[in-house]
């Protein structure tokens, strides 16, 4: 009897626990549900959206439109719908992705409805995904597919760099000539020519006298009286190495010859040769569609004294030479200007890129200020987001250049954050790396931290962020 009653206790105990977890409105998804009766309708994934089991679906929204160039939207909601979400997903390769690129706020309303979404999608193919919820139904679902057909214009930094020696301009050396003799002994008589190819460079000396061996130095004089001539320094096969002196003369009386040898342009041998700086301009595309741009330099009098219609994104390094001058230095003044060349069905932004050739700025910011030592351009300037409570990744943009245009990567979290997330950077064929995270905080801020690398400094940005109907909206300003 004990133990029936022990058993009834235990069912009774799981049928009011049960009976209490139906009451609270959990969600198997996460995230709050608190504002619209336990539905979570907000997806990170177009093949998230599900049935609700058992609940009356809503009809989906009609004559949506949505223009990806200005992100205005308009459609017809559906009867007894209650709210409303766009999510924005790009198509590569004619395969959607499953992160969202642009989320909408919450929208509300019935009817005709009509907006436009802050923030902004860069060139290339995307599909809108309208999303319509209610307490009580299952979400409805409509698409709309189309591009952005703007360019966006690319970014353009400039640094002088010293050129090192190697690259200098040098003056060539002159070789010896192999036609230089030694000069007569003291008796007057005409040693072996000086570089002479072993085989046909020994000379007949006067009885008694050695014959130079072939690739040695080759003497000439008297054998009687024992002077020697005077040292012709050529190896066999071998010219007179440049800057070699010969020795002539009489070799009893020890008199030398004249160098032989001089580099060209009589400068000395062993002069040092001043390096030339050069221009490191690095262009970084606004997105993924540009392919070439055009890159011109113009000097302090507005002249242009460069011109590139074929650069590609990356660094391109000018010399004194395709700028047309002499030399360059550091306290020239030169503007670069880049624009993205035009592509088949996209319209091109109408003013360049531009920016002064400067000097490579050192430092690094601090405690919020986006990085006070970057390069001009390369600022670490957080945007505001909103993306899906828990979701795996989203599109994060953290400053102008594609580098900052990062991927957020859901992690472990770390230094007590809610939510971590590592940023993957925007550009795949950047010659460095940077450590960049955003951390979520349970008391409502949030930290972006970039590493120095580069053109960045290290920095630290600071925000907030909350939680409303399952997604999660970031703020920097």
């Amino acid at each position: 009897m004990k133990r029936l009653s022990k058993l009834l206790a235990l069912a009774l105990c799981g049928v009011m626990l049960l009976a209490s977890l139906t009451g609270c409105g959990g969600n198997a998804n996460g995230g709050s549900s608190s504002d619209n009766g336990g539905i979570i309708t907000v997806y990170n994934s177009p093949d998230e959206v599900s049935g609700g089991g058992d609940k009356t679906p809503l009809a989906a929204p009609s004559d949506f439109t949505f223009d990806f160039d200005t992100c205005a939207y308009s459609f017809t909601a559906p009867e007894n719908a209650e709210f409303y979400y766009i999510k924005i997903f790009p198509v590569e390769n004619g395969e959607e992705g499953n992160s969202a690129t642009l989320v909408s706020d919450k929208l509300t309303g019935s009817g005709s409805m009509s907006g436009t979404l802050s923030g902004a999608l860069t060139a290339g193919e995307y599909i809108a995904h309208l999303t319509a919820s209610a307490s009580g139904y299952s979400s409805s679902e409509t698409t709309a597919s189309g591009k952005n057909t703007t360019l966006t214009q690319c970014t353009v930094s400039a640094v002088w760099e010293e050129a090192s020696n190697d690259d200098a301009a040098m003056g060539d050396q002159q070789q010896g000539s192999g036609e230089e003799q030694a000069a007569p002994a003291g008796d007057e008589q005409q040693g072996a020519p000086a570089g002479d190819n072993a085989g046909d460079a020994e000379q007949a000396a006067p009885a008694g006298d050695e014959q130079a061996p072939a690739g040695d130095a080759e003497q000439s004089g008297d054998a009687g009286s024992g002077e020697e001539g005077a040292p012709a320094g050529d190896q066999a096969g071998d010219q007179a190495p440049a800057g070699d002196a010969e020795q002539s003369g009489d070799a009893g009386s020890g008199e030398e010859g004249a160098p032989a040898g001089d580099q060209a342009g009589d400068q000395p041998i062993g002069a040092e040769v001043v390096a030339d700086v050069t221009a490191k301009v690095t262009i970084t595309a606004g997105d993924a569609i540009s392919e070439s741009f055009t890159l011109t330099v113009e000097d302090a009098s507005g002249n242009e004294v460069f011109r590139d219609e074929a650069a590609q994104a990356g660094d391109t390094v000018l010399t004194a030479e395709m700028l047309g001058v002499e030399a360059l230095s550091k306290e020239d003044d030169y503007t670069v200007k880049a624009s993205v060349n035009p592509v088949e069905g996209y319209k091109t932004p109408e003013q360049p890129a531009e920016t002064k050739i400067t000097e490579q700025q050192q430092g690094s910011g601090s405690g919020g200020d986006g990085g006070g030592g970057a390069m001009a351009g390369w600022e670490v300037e957080p945007e505001s987001v909103t993306f899906a409570e828990g979701a795996e990744s989203f599109e994060f943009v953290i400053g102008s250049v594609d580098f900052l245009k990062t991927t957020a990567e859901l992690v472990d979290a770390q230094d007590g954050a809610q939510y971590t997330y590592k940023l993957n950077d925007g550009d795949d064929a950047a010659p460095f790396e940077s450590d960049m995270f955003l951390n979520l905080y349970s008391d409502g801020t949030c930290k972006v931290t970039v590493s120095a690398a580069g053109p960045l400094a290290e920095a630290e940005v600071d925000g907030t962020w909350v939680s409303d109907g399952g997604n999660i909206t970031l703020n920097f300003e």
